[in-house]
């Protein structure tokens, strides 16, 4: 695993957590978001150090920024972009050379969101495109997305908080939490089990036969 260095007691956390499962954990901090490919080959090649050989990358990190299209600055859309989409290339390229090297196939898993298949307000750069799937596939790697839509985390809940100061003011319309938070058939919002459940099945071999899908985890959300 790995994350950012100011995310370090987490990530000693979240190992710490694993081991007392009885499974091998390596914490790695890295540098920033979106770090360039040389220093995530790195990373890949310390795993295959550590455990003979790498079969399932997940890109993970994702970040949002809130704020009317009108009024969005450049930096922050190219920020966004470079977590969200260059972070995910850049995984995936580190991964794939192990991956073709061993020559026994391999999983490639991104974090997407709700909003990669529908356009929200205020949410002008959150979407996610690859190809690799159709590339891969010769290789025997599965190239898949898990998309979670409202979730209990922290992120979403300050992800709340931003739309609603940014819609301060406004009249109560179709722009604001109606369109942000859509109508959950199964009554909740998703948790973190929720999303890993579907993660855990991604990275096995159970999903051996699916690639180049998106897979939503909403709830059956009436979008």
């Amino acid at each position: 695993m790995n994350d950012r260095p100011t995310a370090e007691d987490t990530l000693r956390e979240t190992v710490k957590d694993i081991e007392a499962r009885r499974v091998q954990a390596l914490g790695v901090l890295g540098g920033r978001y979106g770090a360039g490919g040389g220093e995530r080959e790195c990373r890949a090649g310390r795993a295959c150090r550590s455990w003979g050989g790498l079969d399932v990358a997940i890109a993970n990190a994702g970040v949002v920024f809130i704020k009317s299209i009108l009024d969005y600055p450049a930096d922050e859309f190219d920020r966004v972009f470079k977590i969200n989409v260059r972070g995910v290339l850049n995984t995936y390229q580190a991964a794939v050379r192990h991956f073709i090297q061993q020559d026994r196939g391999g999983k490639l898993i991104a974090v997407g969101s709700g909003a990669s298949f529908w356009g929200e307000a205020y949410l002008p750069a959150y979407c996610l495109n690859e190809s690799a799937a159709p590339e891969l596939a010769n290789y025997g790697i599965t190239a898949n997305c898990y998309a979670p839509s409202l979730a209990e985390t922290p992120m979403m809940s300050e992800t709340a908080k931003r739309v609603q100061d940014v819609t301060a003011g406004e009249s109560k319309s179709s722009h604001q939490m109606e369109q942000f938070g859509p109508d959950v058939l199964l009554g909740r919002l998703a948790t973190p089990t929720d999303v890993a459940n579907l993660v855990s099945f991604l990275a096995s071999t159970d999903s051996d036969y699916i690639t180049g899908k998106a897979i939503l985890v909403d709830g059956g959300s009436d979008r």
